[in-house]
């Protein structure tokens, strides 16, 4: 028997599984691992990514990279072209992630048997609230409407940010101002801390922002509803991706923004609350 066998023969058994999904204290594992993923050390990363090949079947032939900077950069590892193409069937359900579908049953009463069969409102899994927009192409151009709104307002973000910053207002106190005035959102309270402190560990690449920034257009096209603004940030994107801006978030825009205007922004290192976090 191997080592990693032994430990999966272990995990697997129910008391010890049970024992490590719901006492062992969630919020504050998930703010560790999330801090020991981001560390920058190459011995600190060899370690981390051992131990998880020892606990899982950490694929790494997929990846375009095999050698990382951090664990993070490993978890959001981008994959070769074709190596996992999606089941085109349209009666075919498809996971975005590497996960096995534990269970499966019907909802009742709104309700959906969750964990040791306990029961959990269905809206509380899918997120805070559920709205019908229409069939599958109309949901799509919703979401596609989203995220050219994404694109636009990132860009005007970074230009009054880089504005303000330019005539001597520090980032952390004008995103404060913004953020407690009627201009404020959930948008900008949680991209404040990647502005602040130029941390622009990936939430959405360029390169999808980029493809919905088209898809959004061409909709436009179709149905003769002129974008400029739309059409000036996808090209802003554009721009930025031809200087090698394509491995971290798409809110570098702030950084081309202000090499535009002629200063180097750096870290602010202030303590920034994203509006998520409780």
């Amino acid at each position: 028997m191997t080592t990693k066998s032994l430990i999966a023969r272990i995990v697997q058994q129910e008391d010890i599984n049970f024992l490590l999904t719901n006492r062992i204290p969630r919020r504050l594992l998930t703010q560790f691992m999330g801090w020991l993923s981001r560390i920058e050390q190459p011995l600190v990363c060899g370690v981390c990514i051992a131990l998880w090949r020892l606990f899982s079947d950490l694929d790494l032939s997929e990846a375009k990279k095999t050698r990382f900077k951090s664990v993070h950069e490993c978890f959001t590892r981008e994959l070769r072209d074709g190596v996992r193409p999606i089941d085109p069937d349209p009666g075919a359900l498809v996971s975005p992630c590497d996960a096995l579908v534990g269970a499966c049953g019907t909802v009742a009463r709104g309700s959906v048997l969750q964990a040791k069969g306990f029961p959990y409102p269905l809206l509380d899994l899918l997120g805070s609230s559920v709205t019908y927009v229409g069939d599958a192409e109309v949901a799509r151009l919703v979401k596609i409407c989203h995220n050219l709104f994404l694109g636009v307002v990132t860009q005007s973000l970074a230009e009054i940010t880089v504005l303000a910053q330019k005539a001597g207002v520090p980032r952390h106190a004008f995103l404060d101002f913004l953020n407690k005035s009627v201009m404020g959102s959930t948008f900008t309270r949680y991209k404040a801390p990647a502005f602040v402190n130029l941390d622009f560990h990936v939430t959405f690449t360029p390169y999808l922002l980029r493809k919905d920034m088209d898809l959004g257009l061409e909709a436009g096209r179709k149905l003769e509803v002129p974008m400029p603004l739309a059409s000036i940030a996808r090209d802003l994107i554009q721009s930025m991706m031809g200087t090698g801006m394509t491995e971290e978030d798409f809110s570098t825009l702030l950084l081309q923004q202000a090499r535009a205007s002629g200063i180097e922004l750096k870290p602010e290192n202030k303590a920034v609350g994203d509006g998520l976090s409780q």
